[in-house]
């Protein structure tokens, strides 16, 4: 019976935050269809007003500035979460040093962690947990990307296992970057415990030497094509965060989505920290 009403629950909720997703391409306001904000500071986070689908840091919200953005016509708050690596100003006293794989190319603040752990995986659930308990409608999981960099079935299994945890909580997961290890999840069945992807740098690509950004390869772009394709016929929802202001890519990223039946956003800044 128990397993029974939360499968019941957990289609109920599937079905509601799809058609919160679906009403967000009405194209009565398609600038306010997809928001990722998560550099914004907290004042400017509760400015945020009438997003579909709007991702921020809820870590540095309380309970109430969630009621706030969801009072302020915001129909889905989904919360970042980190499931693959952590960041120094997030571990201030290095309780997680040990179990470090590596540094983070082009983020030198942030490093690898082994998700096999127990002592990550605890904290992960812990943190989604408090999460949760702000009200938060779903969960941005990154750097699933751990899996790319260190391929080996501990790590694999660690992230299922962290991603099946996650899936007891009810709350829709949508996955940011991770192509080669939502590839195998899919692969592997379990999709039903992936609501979504999202996908950075489709059609822009990152200079981070620089901090410009330019239209992406072909090849790239093709590859990354082809990989959201699966995961719609998977049934996932799919989403594209892109960067800059060039007004052709916009064009172009907007035409895809909107032929596609995904949903884009356009970050003028490599921070996020800007509506």
């Amino acid at each position: 019976m128990k397993n029974s009403n939360k499968t019941g629950l957990r289609s109920l909720l599937a079905i509601f935050i799809c058609g919160l997703f679906l009403a967000s391409c009405d194209g009565s306001n398609p600038d306010k269809e997809y928001g990722v904000f998560l550099g914004m500071e907290r004042d400017d986070v509760l400015k945020l007003k009438d997003y579909a689908t709007v991702v921020v840091d809820a870590d540095y919200l309380s309970k109430d500035d969630v009621v706030a953005l969801h009072n302020n016509g915001n129909a889905v708050v989904v919360s970042y979460l980190n499931i693959g690596s952590i960041e120094d100003f997030r571990d201030p006293d290095g309780k997680f040093g040990d179990i470090i794989l590596g540094d983070y190319e082009d983020w030198p603040e942030e490093h690898w962690v082994d998700v096999s752990t127990k002592k990550w995986q605890d904290h992960v659930i812990s943190k989604a947990k408090e999460l949760t308990a702000k009200g938060i409608d779903g969960f941005f999981l990154d750097n699933a990307d751990v899996y790319s960099q260190y391929k080996t079935a501990e790590i694999y299994d660690g992230l299922v296992h962290i991603i099946k945890k996650l899936d007891d909580l009810d709350k829709p997961l949508m996955i940011n970057g991770g192509d080669i290890f939502v590839t195998k999840a899919l692969a592997d069945g379990f999709k039903k415990m992936i609501a979504g992807v999202n996908q950075e740098t489709v059609f822009t690509s990152i200079d981070f030497d620089t901090k410009t950004f330019s239209a992406q390869e072909t090849e790239t772009k093709d590859y990354y094509q082809k990989y959201l394709q699966s995961c719609k016929a998977a049934g996932l929802q799919v989403f594209i965060l892109e960067y800059g202001s060039d007004a052709e890519l916009k064009k172009k990223s907007a035409a895809y989505c909107k032929k596609n039946g995904f949903h884009c956003t356009f970050s003028a800044s490599l921070e996020l920290e800007k509506e």
